[in-house]
């Protein structure tokens, strides 16, 4: 509709009056139009991102500010910085989003991320499906190896690492400090129970054992006496 503004209204000023643009319109492309001219185009993104008024200019009489609808929507959801739905320009590709929601965590796994795909109309009939699974390797995107075009609708899925710890130990028994503790670069039984500040006196030492997981993820167990 019209609206009476001040006379130091500014395109984005101009936004508070009819409360910016709903849900279905664009947030990437507001046009200022003059006399059936479009004179500029700013992006509010830089806006809710950084605080960064780009591209803003003074209103005069008559002026437009033309919303177009929506354009290329993709959702974020998982181990990013900023979870959301976000419309995307022609030129920005997985790199450039994963920016816009403020980067990975560091809780991120690295090796993928998963999107979700509608696909497009003209590819429907030939590949005889409506959707797809794509699997992106994270690192090559983030290291500008490879460069990954967005569709409309991608649903993107970042997935975070395992809790398994690796490097460590865990000590249990007649000793007066069992816990975890640090496996190191060489770390031997010995050394293990003077961490654990000694064995306490009721310890059977003529038999201990090691439960060792091997990489195949099966276990074994060694027998061993304490005294040799």
């Amino acid at each position: 509709g019209s609206y009476l503004v001040s006379n130091s209204a500014t395109i984005f000023s101009s936004l508070y009056y009819f409360n910016g643009p709903t849900v279905n319109g664009s947030f990437r492309k507001i046009e200022l139009i003059r006399g059936g001219e479009k004179i500029t185009s700013i992006d509010l993104y830089p806006y809710f991102l950084e605080g960064k008024e780009k591209g803003d200019m003074p209103l005069q009489r008559n002026d437009v500010v033309f919303i177009p609808p929506r354009g290329k929507t993709v959702s974020v959801v998982g181990e990013i910085t900023r979870p959301a739905i976000y419309e995307v320009v022609d030129k920005e590709d997985l790199y450039d989003l994963i920016q816009i929601a403020g980067g990975v965590l560091s809780t991120t796994y690295m090796k993928r991320v998963q999107i979700d795909r509608i696909i497009p109309f003209a590819e429907r009939e030939e590949k005889n499906m409506d959707r797809t699974i794509i699997d992106i390797y994270l690192s090559e995107i983030l290291s500008k190896k490879n460069s990954f075009k967005l569709n409309d609708g991608d649903i993107l899925t970042f997935f975070s690492i395992a809790d398994t710890k690796s490097n460590f130990v865990t000590l249990n028994g007649p000793v007066n400090r069992p816990g975890i503790y640090d496996l190191g670069s060489g770390l031997v039984v010995r050394k293990l129970i003077e961490n654990a500040d000694g064995i306490l006196g009721d310890a059977y030492l003529k038999r201990a054992e090691i439960i060792r997981q091997k990489e195949d993820l099966t276990t074994e167990l060694i027998k061993f006496d304490l005294y040799e």
